[in-house]
């Protein structure tokens, strides 16, 4: 009797997934797509590389992962990036090899992805993330802080994303 309750459930749940990923406008999922590929990433201005990043669709198209890996050290860090329906926003949860996890959400605005913190708690720094789509193909990747509830903000990285040609 269980196992038939079990089915049951599983069904509805199913069902009830399926006809709301019908209600979602698919363009959403497509707002980041400008960011996958294969990519070296430099400090902004220069001709220095500082890492290299894998963007790729996942999950049916539904979601983007970020490997990222910088070019001298073992610095690595990983994201999932996924439009949000229920609440209206694109996220990002990323993690790093130093120990560091973000929880972002934001939209598209123009040309831009723009991404802040979820919960910023008294006292801690504030994280945005911005992704320029530049008209020549590459993405600039602008992170900064804020120490003072978003009022300023320093930038911690500024990176400039080239396609990498295979």
């Amino acid at each position: 009797m269980k196992q038939i309750i079990l089915l049951v459930l599983f069904a509805l749940f199913t069902c009830g997934v399926a006809a709301q990923q019908k209600r979602i406008d698919p363009t959403k999922y497509r707002e980041f797509d400008f960011w996958l590929g294969g990519w070296n990433v430099y400090k902004y201005g220069t001709d220095t590389i500082v890492g290299q990043s894998r963007i790729t669709s996942i999950v049916d198209s539904v979601a983007i992962q970020e490997v990222y890996w910088a070019e001298r050290g073992n610095y690595q860090g990983r994201s999932i990036n996924k439009y949000n329906a229920d609440v209206g926003s694109w996220e990002q949860y990323y993690v790093d090899n130093g120990g560091a996890t973000l929880h972002l959400r934001g939209n598209r605005i123009a040309n831009q992805m723009v991404l802040m913190d979820v919960h910023s708690k008294v006292g801690k720094s504030m994280n945005k993330i911005v992704w320029t789509d530049q008209p020549n193909g590459d993405v600039r990747q602008t992170w900064s802080v804020s120490n003072d509830a978003g009022r300023t903000w320093k930038v911690i990285f500024d990176g400039r994303y080239v396609r990498q040609i295979k």
